[in-house]
């Protein structure tokens, strides 16, 4: 295979796709001078497209790609110094947050082995009181050192739309920002500047610093937010803890305790939804065909004592069951789809949950509980919202079972759906959690209550519900007094 043969393709732009490649060539990606075979077949599980490399009769690697948000996928074959590398790049983006990341590797050794990685994150919400990063020259700079690789490159799976369409309209594998010049932005790009030249002009027009007089006043609808600090103390009766409730379409949340509301800490069995999620939507579990066989262990719940499937391990919160799932759902997608949810701070590096101080027993540890992984009460409104609200990516299948199985209550017309988690140090529960949404007549709100630490008084996760029912059905009722007035 020669270098020409690896450039990206511009001059067949006229007649054919951008991504169509007739023949694919041979590789060396293991080093071991076997010439290996790469196939592109239709994904095993679930709509999209899944990369195969072959040698001598053996499936040596395999790389899926779906059409599904979460699941979107470019994976290129890269040619540099004459050695041959897979490129995986993952430009997600999500209600207005850019998290974009690649990574440039072998199969050395029987295993990936990263040769060049990369990422950057930015936020386009412009006006927001809770609007992240966004730096010009450092976005720049990443997209220069893709689009480098992307030269020296043929695809392989692209499964990301925007990404497509980038490729098509430029002719060329290129990645030129689709948001950019966006019709929700009114920006427009322009072509004799540079890509970080454009990208701070983008920046000063959306924050209402253009240095056009003449620019006028936009409302760009990525995300506005109203922020009302709430007295729920006399629900907590002086237990430590903090309250969320989020109505996501008038964009607005009530917050007790705002401090403790934005403080990360470990999410514990509320992952269960995360995870019974991620399982459901990529294939790993079936609601109907999901039991799981028990060891024989003896653990300090009875209920975990048995065989059991998806349903009862959730409600009955068993975390050897959620342990399994996790690691049959593995690090790398897992990691995936925590970047598309923005999950907190995304932290799974203590996979086994070795960091948990007040257990050591592996079935019944993890990087969710007292580990690495940590969120704060405000994110699990956010994220709650990413998974059920109007714009989610998940299918209606997938919402269906975890509706199912997070139904606490149907009472009055309120029906709420959440989650229980708890988590100890020292032997003293330190993390009480309850989150969900509730839903009356079409009106939803995302809620979310923690408590902390709190000595000898009951801060149980038990407790954390309970407020958190009361602080619902209060919520509703105020709403329906409000219109009769």
């Amino acid at each position: 295979m020669d270098d020409e043969g690896m450039e990206g393709g511009g001059d067949n732009a006229e007649s054919q796709s951008i991504l169509a490649v007739d023949d694919l060539p041979e590789t060396d990606l293991n080093r071991n001078g076997i010439p290996e075979e790469l196939r592109i077949v239709d994904a095993e599980e679930g709509d999209g497209k899944e990369l195969e490399v072959w040698e001598s009769g053996e499936r040596i690697h395999r790389e899926a790609g779906g059409y599904v948000h979460t699941g979107q996928k470019a994976v290129f074959l890269c040619r540099l110094d004459g050695e041959d590398y897979l490129l995986r790049y993952r430009p997600t983006m999500y209600q207005g947050c850019g998290d974009y990341d690649y990574e440039l590797f072998t199969m050395v050794n029987d295993g990936e082995n990263t040769a060049q990685q990369n990422a950057v994150s930015f936020d386009i919400n412009f006006g927001s009181p809770i609007h992240g990063e966004f730096e010009a020259e450092k976005i720049a700079a990443f997209m220069e050192e893709v689009n480098g690789l992307l030269a020296q490159s043929i695809p392989l799976i692209v499964t990301d739309n925007e990404l497509s369409k980038t490729f098509e309209k430029e002719g060329a594998l290129r990645d030129t920002l689709w948001w950019l010049d966006g019709e929700e932005t009114g920006v427009v790009r322009d072509s004799s500047r540079s890509l970080s030249e454009n990208l701070r002009i983008f920046e000063e027009t959306m924050n209402g610093k253009g240095k056009e007089d003449d620019v006028p006043e936009t409302d760009y609808g990525f995300f506005s937010t109203e922020i009302m600090e709430a007295d729920f103390g006399g629900y907590f009766d002086g237990l430590k803890g903090t309250a969320v409730l989020y109505d996501a379409e008038d964009e607005s949340y009530m917050i007790y305790q705002k401090e403790l509301a934005d403080e990360r800490t470990s999410p514990c069995s509320t992952f269960k939804i995360i995870s019974s999620c991620i399982a459901l939507e990529n294939g790993v579990m079936a609601p109907d065909e999901s039991l799981r066989r028990w060891s024989g262990e003896i653990f300090w719940n009875e209920e975990w004592n048995r065989d059991i499937d998806f349903r009862d391990a959730f409600r009955e919160s068993c975390v050897w069951y959620f342990r399994e799932v996790i690691d049959e759902i593995g690090p790398e997608l897992m990691q995936e789809e925590l970047n598309a949810l923005r999950y907190g701070n995304g932290d799974i590096s203590d996979w086994e949950g070795r960091l948990n101080t007040n257990n050591s027993n592996p079935a019944l540890t993890g990087f969710w509980i007292e580990s690495s992984l940590k969120i704060s009460p405000k994110e699990q409104t956010e994220v709650m919202e990413r998974i059920f609200g109007e714009d989610t990516v998940y299918s209606a299948d997938t919402i269906r079972a975890l509706k199912e199985v997070m139904l606490e209550q149907e009472q009055a017309g309120v029906f709420i759906y959440g989650k229980t988690g708890m988590g100890k140090a020292r032997g003293v529960i330190v993390d009480a959690w309850y989150t969900g949404f509730a839903e009356k007549k079409g009106e939803r709100v995302y809620f979310c209550v923690y408590l902390g630490e709190n000595g000898d008084r009951n801060a149980s996760s038990l407790a954390a519900k309970e407020i958190a029912k009361e602080l619902i059905m209060d919520y509703f009722d105020a709403g329906e007094d409000s219109q009769e007035a």
